[in-house]
């Protein structure tokens, strides 16, 4: 058996070998060491008459593949869909748009760089480039896992590095700031009534919006008061974290009128909009569009979250309000879990 030659394309830069079988070229990147090594498990396969590895997928029917793991794979511990798979679909935009035909294992660190030039040329702020590079780096990796691609395609694009703090001309976004209760109060003329309701709550609560916005009435305990939330699904859950969210008076009152009806593990917010679940980014956007419209001072749903922290943070102790905005430091022990809880509870059940 003949076995082909490790081949430099010129043009490219890339080393390549021509597979006898399919009469397609294999890339294996532009780093030389690198490609040897890929090239050394090619022709293990290849000699021992399996799959040379490379499928001679396209760019396209790569990112098919993806998808359809993610889609399975980015789903909460309560079974719906993450919003990871949204930003996963964010970062694999320009691939499709631009190089849709391309071969997948001909993916190196050069292309790899100008496709973040187009995010840096679009101004996209660093920390949103970085996480795009990150996690187009980390659907080669699963194609190589899945040998559906050489490995050293993975090596070469590992050797990108990301874009360091003010050593580059990505923007830098200033750190998320308090909202003032005026400004929101303001936009709030301009929602809909589900979101006017919703925001109150998660003023009132210094929640996440999207736990909120996942609301189900089986995650309410009102045996007692405060009552208190434990999201099924949340930020932590998949590393087995436990959530719990204390609802104080200001927050029930508000509660309470729309629970009427509901049972079992019903969505509250769904079953009030009347139009199918809704979104963080539904809410994000109907916020920017109210903001738009009438010139009002621009916030986003994240900044509730830190004006009610802000807010807890000053009225009480850092524990305090730590237990309330869920942050895990410290967490070592469940007694430590309950006292944080006991804390919580005290707080909100006066100022919440």
């Amino acid at each position: 058996m003949r076995i082909p030659k490790l081949c430099l394309h010129r043009r490219s830069g890339q080393w390549y070998v021509t597979d006898p079988n399919t009469k397609r070229e294999v890339y294996f990147g532009a780093d030389r060491m690198a490609a040897q090594t890929a090239y050394g498990e090619w022709v293990r396969n290849f000699t021992q008459g399996g799959s040379a590895v490379d499928h001679g997928l396209t760019m396209a029917e790569l990112i098919g593949r993806y998808l359809d793991h993610c889609a399975i794979y980015y789903r909460n511990t309560a079974g719906r869909a993450t919003s990871e798979i949204n930003a996963i679909r964010a970062s694999i935009e320009p691939i499709i748009a631009s190089w849709p035909e391309e071969p997948a294992s001909g993916a190196n660190r050069a292309w790899l760089k100008s496709v973040r030039e187009g995010w840096v040329e679009a101004d996209l702020s660093r920390k949103t480039i970085n996480s795009y590079v990150s996690r187009i780096r980390r659907m080669f990796r699963w194609a190589a896992v899945e040998d559906l691609i050489p490995a050293g395609v993975v090596a070469d694009l590992a050797i990108l590095p990301n874009l360091p703090k003010g050593r580059s001309s990505a923007k830098e976004l200033p750190p998320v700031a308090p909202v003032a209760w005026s400004d929101v109060a303001a936009t709030m003329r301009h929602l809909p009534i589900s979101y006017r309701l919703m925001i109150q709550v998660q003023w009132h609560t210094g929640c996440r919006p999207g736990e909120l916005i996942n609301m189900r009435l089986s995650e309410l305990d009102r045996t007692s008061k405060p009552w208190v939330f434990r999201p099924s699904a949340h930020k932590g859950s998949h590393r087995g974290r436990h959530r719990e969210i204390v609802i104080g008076p200001r927050a029930r009152r508000i509660l309470s009128g729309l629970l009427v009806g509901l049972e079992g593990d019903d969505p509250i917010w769904p079953h009030l909009s009347g139009s199918g679940p809704m979104t963080v980014n539904g809410l994000g956007k109907a916020i920017r569009l109210a903001n738009r419209e009438h010139g009002l001072t621009p916030w986003t749903p994240h900044q509730i979250r830190h004006s009610a922290l802000t807010r807890f943070r000053r009225l009480a102790d850092l524990d305090t309000a730590r237990a309330i905005g869920g942050h895990s430091e410290h967490l070592t022990t469940e007694i430590y879990a309950e006292q944080d809880l006991g804390r919580a509870k005290a707080f909100l059940e006066q100022h919440g």
